[in-house]
């Protein structure tokens, strides 16, 4: 900017002085840089904490323990629907961290907290399919045990009718004496 205004202009027989309006326009290009580069930092903050709260959705879905066998399917349905939309997701980190690269470039200092997390959502991806596994695995026992108690409720349930059923068959037998 000070390179293209010259100190001073000479018109015809007149010389006219620049150095005010360099100043001024060297400040306000320095002004309007400064908060370009702020709200350069601000969508890269914004983003990181959005994508950040997508990942904990996604992973209270995943870590949430089903109730019924019907929750437990519905679980294991969503941790096998998560693979597309983690890679969704991993393009979505990667234009965020390309925007802290362009705050890298304008040597822009960001907090303790915005640097922590940056590198949060950058692991974000591999942390959550690291749960996935695992829950999966948790998953598969919680369904084993499920198929267990159901058929323990079965059996129960059998032996209930079969009292019930000899019950009505002395009453009736009782009630034609």
């Amino acid at each position: 900017m000070l390179e293209r205004i010259p100190m001073e202009i000479q018109v015809s027989m007149f010389l006219i002085n620049c150095k005010e309006i360099r100043a001024a326009y060297a400040l306000k290009y320095q002004m309007i840089r400064e908060k370009d580069i702020k709200l350069i930092a601000q969508i890269a903050k914004d983003s990181t904490i959005q994508l950040a709260a997508t990942f904990r959705i996604m992973e209270d879905k995943i870590m949430k323990t089903p109730e019924t066998i019907e929750d437990l399917t519905n679980t294991k349905n969503f941790i096998n629907d998560q693979g597309v939309e983690i890679e969704k997701k991993k393009k979505e980190i990667d234009e965020i961290m390309q925007t802290y690269t362009i705050l890298d470039e304008f040597n822009y200092d960001m907090s303790y907290t915005d640097q922590q997390e940056k590198w949060h959502l950058f692991g974000c991806p591999q942390r959550l399919v690291g749960i996935m596994e695992s829950q999966t695995l948790v998953l598969e026992k919680l369904k084993e045990q499920m198929i267990k108690d159901m058929e323990f409720e079965q059996e129960e349930f059998e032996e209930n009718i079969a009292n019930l059923e000899q019950t009505i068959l002395e009453f009736e037998k009782n009630k034609n004496l």
